[in-house]
């Protein structure tokens, strides 16, 4: 037998070994999955006081949440989310001169799609292979109860009045310190750097949030645009462990309360969520053949769920 006979039979043996491994492979289909998750860790609050910057990695504080998940595709899935973190930020050594205080209880709802770039496997079939996913959405991000203080250490800055504009602010500043600051031209003059009910007409003109007030409770409630990339592991039967980074972009500059002359972004949350779920069906199936005839059995797999 020539190289070419021995070649085409090599060739024609090893075509023969993978089309029988696949022909008997259990392909594991996720279809119909519904799960949820108990989600804990850092969170990070990106506020207008303390240091510099739109995503403040700084100071974290403790965020817990609850995730509910339904996977109505191989792929695709939809996310029900809802997280919660007390936060607190302060000028300190970066401001020394104004010397502002906040704190705030941040509460975030929202309903997301997620995309899986990786699918999850069984045991003796990729069970190593996390699920891999992009998630992104619409929800609404609540500041409760924002508390504003100010050091009464000589030569720092008084809190500012609630109501008082940008442009106020600076004008005022310019008179008592012979100074000649001026508002950037990425910023909106007439935005007051406190909120408050006196602000009715500029929060019907922007229409970017609602600010509620009863007796001493008020509330800011704004649209927040979260985003996720995250991944999920099969540990046993139905039990899964999971890690995720969320970013909720906000569309307001008030959720923790200010607006300060020389801020012209949204306030960013974010936080990095370890998660223990459970996959909420029973059962599943598992198909046999994934290139001959279909054939289907009843199986319970490392994850349970129907298809």
């Amino acid at each position: 037998m020539g190289k070419f006979q021995y070649k085409l039979a090599f060739g024609l043996f090893l075509a023969f070994f993978c089309f029988s491994s696949l022909s008997h492979a259990q392909v594991q289909k996720l279809k119909g999955e519904h799960f949820g998750q108990l989600n804990i860790g850092p969170g990070f609050f990106s506020s207008d006081l303390g240091r510099d910057g739109v995503f403040q990695f700084y100071n974290p504080r403790i965020a817990v949440g609850f995730n509910y998940s339904y996977r109505f595709h191989e792929r695709w899935g939809v996310q029900l989310s809802a997280t919660y973190g007390f936060y607190g930020e302060k000028d300190g050594n970066w401001r020394p001169h104004r010397g502002w205080e906040v704190s705030t209880h941040l509460v975030d709802a929202a309903v997301s799609a997620k995309f899986y770039i990786l699918k999850r496997g069984t045991k003796g079939n990729n069970s190593g292979m996390p699920d891999l996913y992009l998630s992104a959405g619409i929800g609404g991000l609540a500041s409760i109860l924002p508390t504003l203080t100010q050091s009464n250490e000589e030569g720092k800055t008084s809190m500012p009045k609630p109501g008082i504009t940008k442009q106020e602010f600076v004008d005022t500043w310019n008179t008592n310190h012979g100074g000649e600051r001026v508002v950037s031209k990425k910023e909106d003059p007439n935005a007051p750097i406190i909120l408050d009910q006196s602000n009715k007409d500029y929060l019907s003109a922007h229409k970017e949030f609602w600010f509620k007030q009863s007796g001493d409770k008020k509330y800011l409630l704004v649209p927040s645009f979260p985003i996720s990339f995250g991944a999920l592991w099969s540990v046993k039967n139905r039990l899964l462990l999971g890690f995720d980074y969320t970013i909720r972009i906000a569309i307001s500059d008030y959720l923790d309360g200010l607006n300060p002359v020389g801020s012209w972004y949204p306030d960013m949350y974010s936080s990095v969520n370890f998660s223990v779920g459970l996959v909420l069906n029973k059962n599943c199936y598992v198909c046999n053949s994934s290139l001959g005839v279909r054939k289907f059995k009843k199986y319970r797999a490392s994850s349970g769920y129907w298809f």
